[in-house]
């Protein structure tokens, strides 16, 4: 399994951080979306909430949560910061 990463930490945002459009784009996909905390990779927009929390067991015991995109990809993520911030990484395989 491949897995790329640049090692940027990234801010978690408040909802009402964001973007207007971006807002009003996702209040329409989440019921409770100014109740999470956003992301922002590659010009997307993460709900922290999305992603699947994986173990030192799983095929990524380096990070802290993973979100498919297919069955052979997706983003990773790791926590840093105390949980203030977000390191991002793409798998594939």
């Amino acid at each position: 399994m491949e897995i790329i990463s640049n090692g940027t930490p990234r801010d978690m945002v408040p909802f009402y951080a964001l973007p207007a459009n971006v807002q009003s784009k996702v209040s329409q996909n989440y019921a409770n979306a100014d109740l999470f905390d956003w992301v922002q990779y590659k010009g997307e927009w993460y709900c922290m909430e999305d992603f699947v929390r994986v173990g030192k067991d799983s095929p990524f015991p380096e990070w802290d949560g993973c979100l498919s995109d297919t069955y052979f990809s997706g983003v990773l993520v790791r926590l840093v910061d105390d949980g203030e911030r977000v390191i991002f990484g793409r798998y594939f395989s």
